[in-house]
């Protein structure tokens, strides 16, 4: 099938039949003819046949079209899709079919929330009745567009004109219609009730002398007088998105449709009220709306997969945004994760709580969000980062809710969230406690109050709170709980306040709190650790403070004012660490984040595919004289494929000095430096003449470690350094994972330089440096997907 060459998704497997004059097909017709006999039988079947002019199954599973005639008049078709961060680019191999889910009648088609869309012509040019009906199901609201505007199942109308109708749906679910009137003025009509989200719904509006009415699964929600100007000679219809849409970053658009449709139709008459509810019935289960199974919602977990910068074993949702892992816990043989997600498009948008399940930590699969934003006092307008925990064999998530009042200003609480069902081994559905709104008391900055991060003592619970005082200074505050009673919170105080004004390093505000206790492997020091994301410097790391915690007054004293870093990687912002207690190995696990750069512009962010992914899972500790420790968790071998490498008892200088290893490989290695020279490293992601690759090298004289992306096209280029100590002759343990955009490196488990990277050549070469220095041995392995 021929594609149009700014076309992202081949938005194929569909039949549009309308009547539309002057639109050229996008794509070659195929046969079709078994999916045709069965969209004939449903044209057939519907009693205003003779004027439906735009009929969408979204059946067929062929690439192409297929194109017929519907009651004696000619049929075109246009599917216009210009932009997808994720698979319209050159990093990808190809475009991406349309993804067709089940639906109410064979198969639906889902829609992303910020690129694809339908284009189909002027079918109603001068009708003075007309409907629509269809199926849909909401993957996510739009919360981010300030102009408040609708977003649409159907768009259709002139632009310069001003004259059309939008038929959609705004945050919370509000739906409706606004279309515009005789007198030049645009009217809307809404109905009472809200769409949920992940439910599935017929909705209908039919327009006549002078009346709008609105239906919902058959039954009249609404109806309104007016005079509609009609549609003008340019007047297109659009199916999923807003032409007067913001943009992000002046990349992609807002209020694009996120969710799935199903039979869409558009006549240019006003049917009955008991054809609308014929048309509903048609589906229903018993007189019920069918029911939707979330899985039908989300995209495959493999849908990127043949993208170069698509991770493959880190775990991370299909497509789309994420950010803050609010970490999880492990129930009944299950690990759980959540992370701040969107599902509107590469940036903030949507926000709910994205929910992923393991069963070893580390293939992860995404499940339905556990919470998103509702019309009510506790989260009415975001749902933020927090973190997860089990209390008496009970799963909590508690989270940052942002209150949107009538004067547009923000205040902040925490709250939480139950599962409804405790037997259902994902946990996929989960209810808000609304009788617990942790409120910050006077003294502090109520919109700068968020992340809490749960901490368990004997028999108490407590959650660390981000703030900010009066006096400018960041700080963590508390409440704490009984484990037997996880409605009763005591507000605690601040725990911790820094000096901004004496040690800006540590940031103006912070973020996404971590609180871990650490013991020696001696058994003889045990020190807490205080991480936080800062705000306002320099670093794009999460930092921490080591000291001391005394439970009873709820008060951290660190051994020094000087924050340090968990990572030591420069090209990546690694926040919001998310902690899963493990009691299978006794450790707790932190998950961080990495994403790309933020030193690139909105549009590279775009292009290659700007999102976050789960860093390995690590497990921190401290050795016996106090230092922090860091390793991977056990189990990441279980991915290793093929062996590309094997070196053992050689000099850099005789081995090959090139291997190609691909883009996603596991390198363990103990080897010796040599200071007579001044590299001892790799470039671990090489292209073939050597003028694109990331250096990871030890400096012998300066006694340095260095990570370093100067070496590639990109215009993100950074370099991280680290000083570390090698005698002559020390051996040192390095293991290198590489994962097609992602890089993480521990050394001798002391510590882990990580980055996101993003070369613009293909590099799958590993290429040694410098000569002198001794590898005692050395594996490479294939890392298989874990989206297999």
């Amino acid at each position: 099938m021929k594609r149009k060459s700014k076309v992202a998704f081949c938005m194929a497997s569909m039949m549009l039949l309308a009547a539309i004059a002057g639109c050229s097909p996008h794509g070659g017709g195929g046969n079709g003819e078994e999916e045709g006999k069965m969209d004939e039988q449903k044209v057939e079947a519907d009693v205003n046949k003779d004027s439906l002019r735009v009929f969408m199954t979204f059946d067929e599973d062929s690439d192409e079209f297929y194109a017929r005639n519907a009651a004696d008049t000619e049929t075109r078709y246009l599917v216009e899709n210009f932009r997808n961060d994720v698979s319209g680019n050159r990093y990808y191999s190809e475009a991406k079919a349309a993804y067709r889910p089940n639906g109410v009648s064979g198969k639906s088609l889902c829609f992303d929330g910020y690129s694809n869309f339908i284009e189909c012509g002027n079918p109603l040019k001068g009708a003075q009745e007309f409907s629509i009906n269809l199926w849909m199901a909401i993957r996510a609201y739009d919360f981010v567009d300030s102009t408040r505007n609708i977003t649409p199942l159907v768009e259709y109308y002139d632009a310069t004109a001003k004259t059309g109708l939008i038929f959609g749906y705004t945050y919370h679910g509000r739906w409706g219609v606004r279309l515009s009137t005789a007198n030049g003025e645009w009217q809307e009509i809404w109905a009472d009730d809200c769409l949920d989200l992940y439910s599935l719904y017929n909705l209908g509006l039919v327009y006549s002398n002078g009346t709008l009415k609105l239906y919902q699964n058959g039954e009249e929600a609404k109806s309104g007088t007016c005079q509609f100007s009609s549609f003008s000679e340019n007047a297109k219809l659009r199916i999923g998105c807003n032409t007067y849409a913001q943009n992000a970053d002046a990349v992609f658009p807002y209020n694009y449709f996120s969710g799935l449709l199903d039979e869409v139709k558009v006549y240019d008459k006003a049917i009955s009220a008991q054809d609308v509810k014929e048309q509903a019935n048609l589906y229903m289960e018993s007189g019920d709306v069918p029911a939707l199974n979330y899985k039908d919602m989300n995209y495959p977990y493999d849908y990127l997969g043949d993208g170069n910068y698509r991770t493959s074993w880190h775990g991370a949702p299909p497509i789309n945004w994420v950010s803050d892992i609010n970490g999880g816990f492990y129930y009944k043989g299950k690990y759980h994760i959540f992370y701040t997600k969107s599902d509107l498009g590469p940036q903030l948008g949507g926000v709910a709580w994205g929910h992923m399940v393991s069963d070893d930590m580390i293939g992860w699969k995404e499940t339905k969000p556990a919470i998103w934003s509702e019309d009510n006092g506790i989260d009415n307008r975001w749902v933020f980062a927090g973190s997860g925990g089990v209390v008496n064999d009970v799963p909590y998530i508690f989270y940052t809710g942002y209150i949107l009042n009538q004067y547009g200003s923000f205040t902040c609480t925490v709250s939480m969230a139950t599962p409804k069902d405790l037997n259902d081994p994902e946990l996929t559905d989960w209810e808000k406690m609304s009788e617990v709104q942790l409120r910050l008391p006077d003294g502090y900055d109520t919109q700068n109050y968020r992340d809490p991060q749960i901490y368990i003592e004997g028999d108490t619970v407590y959650l660390m709170i981000v703030s900010r005082t009066n006096s400018g200074n960041p700080c963590i505050v508390a409440w704490s709980a009984n484990v037997d009673n996880m409605t009763e919170w005591t507000w605690r105080g601040t725990v911790y306040e820094a000096n901004y004004g004496a040690f800006k390093d540590s940031g103006y505000m912070w973020e996404v709190p971590v609180f871990l206790k650490l013991t020696s492997p001696d058994q003889s020091l045990t020190k807490w650790v205080l991480g936080f994301a800062p705000m306002g410097t320099d670093s794009n790391d999460t930092i921490y403070f080591m000291g001391e915690f005394n439970a009873e007054t709820c008060r951290f004293v660190p051994d020094k004012t000087e924050v340090k870093r968990f990572d030591q990687g420069e090209d990546y912002f690694m926040c919001a660490p998310g902690e899963i207690y493990d009691p299978v190995s006794g450790n707790t696990v932190v998950f961080e984040l990495i994403q790309c750069c933020w030193n690139m512009t909105g549009h590279s962010q775009y292009l290659h595919a700007y999102s976050g992914v789960l860093s390995m899972g690590r497990v921190y500790g401290i050795d016996n004289d106090g230092n922090l420790t860091v390793k991977p968790i056990d189990g990441y071998d279980k991915l290793h494929g093929d062996l590309l490498l094997s070196i053992e008892g050689k000099t850099a200088g005789e081995t090959e000095k090139v291997y190609q290893t691909g883009m996603s490989y596991h390198a363990n290695m103990i080897i010796e430096t040599s200071f007579e020279e001044n590299k001892m490293g790799f470039e671990i992601m090489s292209n073939k003449s050597g003028t694109e690759a990331i250096t990871f090298y030890y400096d012998c004289k300066k006694q340095e470690f260095y990570l370093s992306s100067f070496k590639t096209s990109n215009l993100s280029r950074t370099i991280s350094t680290y000083p570390y100590e090698l005698s002559p002759l020390q051996p040192i343990v390095i293991d290198i994972y590489v994962d097609k955009s992602t890089i993480e490196i521990f050394i001798n488990d002391e510590f882990a330089m990580s980055a996101r990277v993003f070369n613009n050549l293909f590099c799958d070469n590993l290429v040694f440096l410098g000569d002198e220095w001794y590898i005692h041995e050395m594996t490479v392995y294939k890392m298989n997907s874990i989206w297999n």
